[in-house]
């Protein structure tokens, strides 16, 4: 699982995360504090935004990723 906080605004997270994706094609990436860094990977298999950076965001992150609860969330913006 790669985190990512804030990608679109630092070009070396968004070059880091490509260069993980291109070693670990099944990594899951999940954008925090916002969703905007989501549609910067579209070879992602498997992408998830949580709107937040604090434990308790992270904790629910992990509910999903692990089957504990379903995703239901939506995006609260369009990307395009």
């Amino acid at each position: 699982v790669i985190t990512t906080r804030r990608a679109h605004l630092y070009d070396g997270q968004r070059k880091a995360v490509e260069r993980i994706l291109a070693a670990v094609p099944d990594a899951i990436v999940i954008s925090a504090a916002e969703p905007y860094d989501a549609r910067l990977w579209p070879q992602a298999r498997t992408a998830g935004c949580i709107y937040g950076d604090d434990a308790l965001a992270f904790a629910a992150c992990a509910d999903v990723l692990s089957g504990v609860v379903p995703a239901r969330g939506t995006l609260p913006v369009a990307l395009p």
